[in-house]
């Protein structure tokens, strides 16, 4: 029985360490977007083709929402230190409160996003949450 908790002590002490060696290295830190044009290139990518006219970027770059030519909305949504781009189903819902505008869409998962911001968004991102 001693041996067994010995074993189960240096395999967990064991794991701790290389958590807190992955955290060092920075495998735990969020994606950030620097910039709208960064935003539009990961958009470009999204599944089913998408040409951003408007981007709209969170206040700590951790997420952001666009619109086409043609009014289909987009999100930017993190995944890991990365970012999935994601076209916004007819059912999305877009609830837009005092600082933040939260996404909510079967196509981005069950947590809806959140987009935080310090002024109001743009005309446009109202025109899109009130649509919705």
């Amino acid at each position: 029985m001693d041996d067994l908790v010995l074993k189960f002590g240096g395999s967990l002490i064991a794991i701790s360490a290389l958590v807190v060696f992955a955290h060092f290295l920075g495998f735990t830190r969020h994606g950030k977007l620097s910039s709208k044009g960064e935003a539009a290139h990961c958009l470009r990518l999204a599944a089913g083709g998408f040409e951003p006219v408007h981007v709209f970027l969170d206040r700590e770059g951790e997420a952001a929402l666009a619109q086409d030519a043609s009014g289909r909305g987009a999100v930017l949504a993190p995944h890991g230190n990365q970012f999935v781009a994601r076209i916004l189903s007819a059912g999305a819902k877009l609830s837009l409160e005092k600082d933040r505008l939260q996404i909510s869409d079967q196509s981005i998962g069950l947590r809806p996003i959140v987009l935080r911001f310090d002024n109001m968004p743009p005309d446009w991102v109202s025109a899109l949450a009130d649509a919705r």
